[in-house]
């Protein structure tokens, strides 16, 4: 029984609940696990994201409890959760083994010090991972490039990808010169709607972001406000001037970059097999996933730039410090980008070949 989002989860969990009923004589403190975790799920629900919803409903619906879901939570052992754990070994990557483990510890945590119960999963440690940190490759079915360890592009790389893609793929070119341009998140750049680009200001205001479709805050709940440079105002307008000249399905939903059905990009998984030929025919070498670009634009600004712009650019912010980033001005950001991207803005301005 698999759980395909986290509301049909939350329905297994319910079923559990009903099929393992505690007897008689048995305390509120003393639910079985599959009891437990709807309660624990139905509290969470209000406070977390949709992604992370949905990853505790599978993890405990088709992971935890069909292995410990009849266990009264008084009853459950270290020696339980060890055993859950080991018999995962050989059949997937340690980790995403180690990543259920973490919602499994997150919830017994949680409702062990409710019910003042000792917490049984307090010291179980984690699936040692294979050879430098990693477990199996990740097979990436569209090319046969290594993974990058660092996963990013300098900035002379990144610059020789995206004239490739403006050749070879214009139809993703202006959505990844975005993301290399801002170093926003996927989610946010395929949530990025037009009266959020301001070319007369030159500036972009990222504040949405989405998940499989679902529209709502960025990951850290921040809205952040980047340059728009001259040469990525340039690709913009000419991929808006396009989606008009084409009457793209999309324009009704103001979404600068909408799917053919009109609503977000739901997958960086599109981005894939341009980005291998692209990474194949520009000599690279090596795989950069598409959050790699991300990654380049961070890795290229905190060599010319302060740690406080490298973040307002980012959005690599505390609660706390929100207030201080939003202190830097618009031309520092600029300054920050300039200066360490000067080769992927010639390209986007199309005056020279890389």
């Amino acid at each position: 029984m698999h759980a395909r989002n986290a509301k049909e989860a939350n329905e297994h969990l319910v079923a559990w609940r009903a099929d393992l009923e505690s007897p008689p004589g048995r305390t509120g403190h003393q639910e079985r696990l599959s009891a437990v975790a709807e309660h624990w799920l139905d509290g969470k629900l209000a406070t977390i994201k949709a992604s992370t919803a949905d990853h505790y409903g599978r993890v405990l619906a088709d992971y935890v409890i069909p292995s410990l879901g009849d266990i009264f939570i008084d009853a459950l052992e270290r020696t339980d959760i060890e055993r859950w754990r080991d018999e995962q070994i050989g059949k997937v990557r340690p980790a995403t083994i180690n990543a259920r483990l973490r919602v499994l510890k997150t919830m017994l945590a949680d409702e062990s010090d409710e019910r003042g119960l000792r917490d049984a999963a307090a010291r179980v440690k984690s699936v040692p991972r294979i050879g430098k940190g990693r477990g199996p490759k990740r097979t990436v079915r569209e090319t046969d490039l290594p993974r990058c360890p660092h996963n990013r592009l300098a900035p002379i790389e990144l610059a020789k990808v995206l004239a490739v893609l403006r050749e070879d793929a214009p139809t993703w070119f202006p959505m990844l010169a975005t993301m290399a341009l801002t170093g926003a998140r996927f989610g946010e750049v395929s949530a990025l709607r037009w009266e959020h680009v301001d070319f007369a200001s030159g500036t972009i205001r990222i504040e949405e972001s989405q998940w499989r479709g679902i529209v709502g805050s960025t990951k850290t709940s921040d809205v952040r406000l980047l340059p728009l440079e001259p040469e990525l105002a340039k690709v913009l307008g000419a991929h808006r001037k396009k989606l008009l000249c084409d009457q793209h399905p999309g324009l009704a939903s103001g979404l600068v970059f909408p799917s053919t059905v009109g609503k977000p990009i739901t997958g960086a998984a599109t981005l894939r097999k341009p980005l291998a030929a692209a990474y194949e025919k520009a000599g690279i070498g090596r795989w950069v996933s598409p959050h790699g670009f991300r990654r380049s634009l961070n890795n290229a600004t905190r060599q010319t730039a302060s740690g406080v712009v490298v973040r307002a650019l980012t959005g690599h912010v505390t609660e706390e410090m929100t207030e201080h980033y939003s202190t830097v001005e618009m031309d520092e950001k600029r300054a920050a980008i300039r200066g360490a991207l000067g080769p992927v803005l010639t390209v986007l301005a199309g005056d020279v070949e890389t």
